[in-house]
């Protein structure tokens, strides 16, 4: 149905050092359901954890470990969702938060997997 505004989950993972003026965006992904926008951010931080140093990586490491359910029935409530971690001078953030996709000309943006977009959809 055309214009029609579809609810979502904005996700973000922004990271942040001393070096540099104002945090940095290192990717960012609309999805359309609390358990995607965990999945998301729990993918990212499988990534990095291994490279991250003692205790930063047992934190994410415990974290990857634990059910998150609870995450997503925030999610669910409309409570953003934020996990953080930081690792000498670095602080790696990432977010979800409900959201709205509004409608463009020309057809209305969907959350990832719509479409057959990303895996964890």
């Amino acid at each position: 149905m055309p214009g029609k505004i579809t609810a979502g989950y904005w996700c973000e993972w922004w990271v942040s050092d001393p070096s540099a003026p104002a945090p940095r965006r290192m990717q960012a992904c609309p999805v359309g359901a609390p358990s995607n926008a965990l999945r998301w951010a729990r993918a990212g931080l499988g990534v990095i954890a291994s490279a991250l140093d003692e205790p930063a990586s047992s934190y994410v490491f415990d974290w990857l470990g634990s059910d998150p359910r609870e995450a997503e029935a925030g999610l669910a409530r409309g409570e953003p969702f934020a996990f953080s971690v930081s690792c000498g001078v670095a602080r790696f953030v990432w977010t979800a938060r409900p959201v709205d996709f509004l409608p463009l000309v020309g057809g209305a943006p969907l959350p990832c997997g719509v479409r057959g977009g990303a895996p964890w959809e």
